[in-house]
């Protein structure tokens, strides 16, 4: 009795200890109150002359004292206020104080604060009052989710309650489409409210800050003959690539030409000289040159969906993973550091209080190696305390952050009447399957877990449409059956990691409920894109087809009672979010120079049968390895890390009541549109109303040969679709 005695006080003392941690960790990424530097981020770059110096304060912020140092000494251009700690908590009073000649790629330290001095974030707009009696939003983005829920979407097998829930009070979409299925090109699309013709970002290279350099030429570079050579900056595929290098060009005041070289991972800024009328390029083949660009005329002006709430006086706060979280730029500030665009854009969130290091906070801690490393069900309880001394979950740090901003969200709108637009973006279940080992309770043992009844790609199915190259099956012939046991572990483990979401999204909703402001709130909540386990050969995302294209779409609207239970087959896509939630706010469309894509879906939430949009449309690229054998496009085939005037082709896909069509096409990288006459693969596939949720039914036999005329009718119209899209580009 006394060694269990004994134990039960070691266990309770370690989930104390845990519970101490995980806290800390939502305090450091929370908010310091009173605060206006940034929290985590340490500026690396040149000191002033006696500094750092410590600072030991119990009468005011230290942060403070270390800002109007800064302030009042000539030079400096930043600082950084890092507190002393006993390894678990931040003293927000005592430590040292940095002030920064120049500033650089930002690291992580939870017990900083930091801030660039005397630098607005750019806006398009002054910022005005929300409107009289405006309602709040809270907005949640889910990882890597199909719509296979249980009651939203009539998927048996799923354990979901939480989202079961908000689907009863809301408007579920049956029928809506990610414009591009991979995350930060999506994420970038909806946030923006721009197809990714018009945002002109298609891989993990370029996000909508860049600035605008208009036609750039590839395999050419300038010289230091034809032209002086003013800076050679560090610059890498995963820091932006060209488009940072003409980015860092537009902002230094002498440059007019670049060149970026992914070989040598450099970026070389030129000034061209009056005496040299005509500047010579020499070839490099992994070069990409160009001239200086603008901010004001591109992307990188643009308002996002939750900058357009701040300028309008909401409250705009996030946690988690809103825009895409790897790779990043290297500015110019504020956009320095890891994410697309870096730092979860600054100027869409109301100063602090956004989760800017999501990786730095709450990371996606692995698995184990070999098979098992695409999912484990961990030794943690149910509510995500993690029991082994591992990495803790990210959706946990997540929804404490998202509990304690609404918290923090709710009490300013009871004390200012000012309204709020919470962004929530929960990580699962984006590989690896990491969740809480009890929530693999929830569904059938392994061996009986059901897996694709059509589990391979058909050969009539051109080999560009599969994606290879992926984690889970690597450049694998679709055109065999993945293992039996693999594809049952990791639809096991898929689903055990939605459920584990699932029961975050339900803390965060708790909280809203309670919060005396859910009927005044308006609720999203869809992914960024869908994700395939196993159908036509193919998993993860990175495709044109419906699984891949298809989203999860739910709009709760408290005080409009015809939305409540309400199921649409209205078409939707995810740049109609931006628009939609702009109406039911009561605000008037961003003044933006070029005009949002999508429209609001307000009419369908008033009237669920009504019809705003016959078609959808989606794009994907494609980059075969082998470019001399056309019947193994499906290998190595990915686009991410490839600049976008280099890719060789572009898949698009119009989906349309009863039909999918899709058409692979040559791509011209100066214009960066498709060359229609070049075309590498067509499909046609039927869709039956009735087979909607049936994820085994759809798109298993392409009818492009034997439905021609339907094919040539899908063909012209697309083709129409997106050259008028491409029409409206600023560039």
């Amino acid at each position: 009795m006394m060694m269990t005695h004994h134990a039960s006080w070691v266990v309770l003392l370690l989930f104390l200890l845990v519970v101490v941690f995980c806290l800390n960790v939502i305090q450091s990424s929370g908010v310091l109150e009173g605060k206006t530097c940034i929290n985590g981020l340490v500026y690396d770059g040149d000191n002033l002359p006696g500094s750092p110096f410590q600072i030991n304060s119990t009468s005011s912020n230290a942060t403070d004292i270390c800002k109007q140092q800064c302030k009042t000494t000539d030079g400096c251009k930043a600082y950084v206020f890092i507190g002393n700690s006993d390894g678990y908590f931040c003293n927000w009073d005592q430590g040292d104080c940095y002030m920064k000649v120049m500033t650089s790629r930002p690291t992580y330290n939870k017990c900083a604060c930091g801030e660039v001095m005397n630098m607005d974030f750019p806006e398009p707009r002054p910022s005005s009052h929300a409107p009289l009696n405006a309602k709040n939003v809270l907005y949640i983005v889910v990882d890597d989710l199909r719509p296979e829920l249980h009651l939203p979407y009539d998927q048996a097998l799923m354990n979901t309650p939480h989202i079961d829930k908000l689907a009863g009070e809301s408007m579920v979409f049956e029928r809506a489409y990610c414009q591009i299925s991979v995350c930060s090109p999506s994420r970038m699309s909806f946030l923006s409210g721009r197809r990714p013709d018009i945002t002109k970002t298609y891989n993990f290279i370029n996000h909508i800050r860049q600035a605008n350099c208009g036609v750039t030429i590839s395999s050419k570079s300038y010289t230091n003959t034809t032209a002086q050579q003013i800076a050679v900056l560090p610059v890498s595929t995963h820091q932006g690539g060209a488009g940072q290098c003409c980015t860092s060009c537009t902002a230094h005041g002498g440059c007019t030409l670049w060149t970026y070289n992914s070989k040598s991972s450099s970026c070389h800024l030129f000034k061209q000289g009056a005496q040299v009328p005509t500047i010579q390029m020499n070839k490099c083949l992994t070069c990409i040159s160009g001239i200086k660009g603008a901010f004001a005329s591109g992307s990188a002006n643009w308002t996002t969906l939750p900058q357009h709430f701040k300028l309008n006086g909401y409250f705009t706060t996030s946690t988690g993973k809103i825009f895409h979280t790897e790779e990043g730029g290297v500015g110019p500030y504020p956009w320095i550091g890891n994410g697309m665009p870096p730092v979860q854009d600054p100027p869409s969130w109301s100063r602090g209080y956004s989760m800017m290091d999501v990786n730095g906070v709450a990371p996606m801690a692995p698995c184990h190696h070999g098979e098992f490393r695409f999912g484990c069900g961990i030794n943690a309880t149910a509510d995500g305390v993690v029991l082994d001394n591992s990495a803790p979950l990210c959706d946990k740090t997540i929804s404490d952050d998202a509990v304690s901003k609404l918290q923090t969200a709710v009490n300013n709108t009871h004390k200012s009447g000012q309204p709020f637009f919470l962004a929530v973006g929960f990580r699962k279940p984006h590989l690896p399957f990491r969740f809480p080992a009890p929530y693999l309770s929830l569904y059938p043992n392994q061996r009986d877990i059901p897996v694709a009844v059509h589990d391979t790609m058909s050969y009539n199915v051109p080999p560009i449409a599969h994606r290879g190259g992926t984690s889970t099956q690597k450049d694998a012939d679709p055109h065999f059956p993945t293992n039996t046991t693999k594809a049952q572990f990791l639809r096991l483990h898929y689903y055990a990691a939605a459920s584990w979401m699932d029961a975050q999204v339900g803390r965060v909703l708790d909280e809203l409920s309670s919060s005396g402001l859910d009927n005044d709130t308006i609720v999203v909540l869809h992914s960024d894109h869908g994700w395939q386990l196993g159908e036509h050969g193919q998993w993860e995302k990175f495709t044109l087809w419906e699984l891949a294209a298809r989203v999860p779409l739910m709009v709760r609207v408290p005080w409009m009672d015809e939305t409540k239970g309400k199921h649409t087959f209205s078409f939707a896509e995810l740049v109609d979010v931006y628009p939609t939630l702009v109406e039911l706010a009561g605000l008037l469309p961003p003044p933006d120079h070029a005009p949002l894509s999508g429209i609001s879906l307000v009419p369908v939430l008033k009237n669920s049968s009504r019809t705003l949009k016959n078609y959808t449309l989606s794009q994907y690229p494609r980059c075969p390895q082998d470019m001399n054998n056309s019947s193994l496009y499906y290998e190595s085939n990915d686009c991410e890390f490839v600049d976008r005037t280099e890719f060789p082709f572009m898949g698009y896909s119009l989906r349309v009541d009863g039909w999918r069509y899709n058409e692979w096409v040559g791509w011209n990288g100066t214009a960066l549109s498709p060359v229609w006459d070049n075309v590498i693969g067509e499909e046609l596939y039927a869709h039956l109303p009735s087979d909607i949720n049936d994820f085994d039914r759809s798109e298993n036999t392409n009818l492009v040969q034997t439905e021609r005329l339907k094919a040539n009718e899908l063909k012209q119209l697309l083709h129409d679709i997106v050259d008028n899209e491409l029409s409206q580009r600023t560039w």
